[in-house]
């Protein structure tokens, strides 16, 4: 696993000294720095105005009761965005601005709750908490037929 995220790293620095060659020789220098700093202004408004509309929601969620979950990976998505934004490449701030798309953040936001579902489920199957056992609905006034008689107080 450390193998893969590490030649992960390597290739996305890779594509993106390779974007910074291709719109350098298009585009020429300052344009090209231009773009860069103009795309961590623009992420930085983006994660600022959606982030504090983020914080509320989970805010809400736990006045509400309700699991915070997906508005705390939310925001942690929102914040991921604004941070790849912030890096120079443009690789990068293009997966930056997918991410502050709220249709993607969904999107992503169902794969990742589903797998920690996922996990969660499998975990608890496997360590044999299961319990086998009966039970008497206690709202029904009528004993069940097999039932032993209980003695009352006055017996």
């Amino acid at each position: 696993m450390p193998t893969l995220v590490l030649a992960a790293f390597i290739s996305i620095i890779g594509i993106e000294i390779a974007g910074f060659i291709r719109v350098g020789d298009w585009l020429g220098l300052w344009i090209t720095l231009a773009i860069t700093l103009t795309t961590a202004a623009i992420g930085m408004s983006l994660l600022r105005r959606q982030g504090v509309a983020a914080l509320r929601q989970v805010q809400k969620s736990v006045e509400d009761n309700r699991t915070p979950l997906p508005d705390v990976l939310n925001g942690f998505i929102l914040l991921v965005a604004g941070a790849l934004l912030l890096l120079p490449g443009f690789f990068s701030d293009g997966i930056g601005f997918i991410l502050f798309l709220p249709q993607a953040r969904q999107a992503l936001l169902i794969v990742v709750v589903d797998r920690i579902h996922a996990a969660s489920d499998s975990r608890k199957m496997s360590r044999g908490d299961i319990i086998d056992g009966a039970f008497v609905d206690l709202t029904d006034t009528t004993p069940p037929a097999n039932s032993p008689r209980l003695p009352s107080d006055g017996e």
